[in-house]
């Protein structure tokens, strides 16, 4: 059963380095609780506990903030997008932490 997923994308950060967030949207997703060891863009080791399954295209941007069903945040660490026959956009497959 399709679950509901509140996105707050990131934007700018300000003066103390901290990211700044825009307006908070809904997709329809499918939430796994799975622990993925990931590298990110400097090679450094991060852990995802979370895999989010997004159906369509909800052009994520990394460190945006994913509000879980269970009222969990988690930050996006890696979006993968998968494409149908035709090239659109299926579903986007994020991974996330705390």
């Amino acid at each position: 059963m399709p679950e509901t997923v509140q996105v707050v994308a990131s934007g700018s950060k300000n003066n103390y380095g901290e990211f700044t967030y825009g307006a908070t949207t809904s997709y329809s997703a499918h939430v796994r609780k799975v622990v993925t060891m990931l590298r990110d863009n400097t090679g450094d080791s991060l852990e995802s506990d979370t895999i989010v399954y997004i159906y369509g295209d909800a052009s994520l941007a990394l460190d945006s903030q994913l509000t879980l069903p269970d009222s969990t945040v988690r930050t996006v660490y890696k979006v993968e997008s998968v494409s149908d026959e035709t090239g659109s956009i299926h579903h986007q497959t994020v991974y996330c932490g705390a």
